[in-house]
């Protein structure tokens, strides 16, 4: 915990150690009828440090995504049109270390002994996120059309830092544009 004259902020320090890290990335794709295609994902991470049995910070929890996409015939000058819609299921991480917020070190008086390994915020709940694309060609040039957290949803992801101040973005349009020479 690093104390400056604007307050306290989480410092972090990283030792080597000796640690297990396992996991898996899994991928289903196929066709369900003529123009319907489905895309599952599933990233699965466990790490644990084995030196003293603790957990590691910033570790991803397990992530779920499923995508059903819908593709039409060329019509005209427009190309291979396409339109997808999305669930992304984020896990709470339920391996994180152990929690000792601001408050509990910083008491007056208090001299709170500190594990090697530990968080000041708990890991946030576990989230699902909706969203869709679409997109098509005309030409050399391609377009996209993507939104996600369609719901915006309110959220806070593990991975990111500054989850221990803010939520993450709310609903986010994105317009992509690529123009082969």
């Amino acid at each position: 915990i690093e104390l400056t004259i604007r307050g306290a902020f989480p410092r972090f320090d990283y030792e080597q150690t000796d640690a297990l890290y396992w996991g898996s990335d899994l991928q289903v794709e196929g066709q369900l009828v003529k123009g319907f295609s489905y895309l599952a994902t599933a990233s699965l991470v466990w790490a644990q440090n084995v030196g003293d049995g603790n957990f590691f910070i910033n570790i991803p929890a397990h992530q779920f995504l499923l995508e059903i996409k819908k593709t039409w015939d060329d019509l005209n000058r427009i190309r291979q049109p396409w339109i997808a819609v999305s669930g992304n299921y984020t896990m709470e991480q339920y391996r994180a270390p152990e929690v000792y917020p601001f408050e509990s070190v910083f008491e007056p008086g208090a001299s709170t002994v500190l594990p090697s390994s530990f968080d000041f915020a708990a890991a946030p709940d576990g989230y699902f996120l909706v969203g869709a694309r679409a997109g098509m060609r005309l030409g050399q040039t391609s377009f996209q059309l993507g939104v996600e957290n369609l719901l915006s949803n309110t959220y806070r992801n593990y991975m990111n830092r500054f989850r221990y101040y803010m939520d993450e973005p709310g609903l986010n349009i994105t317009l992509r544009v690529k123009h082969n020479f």
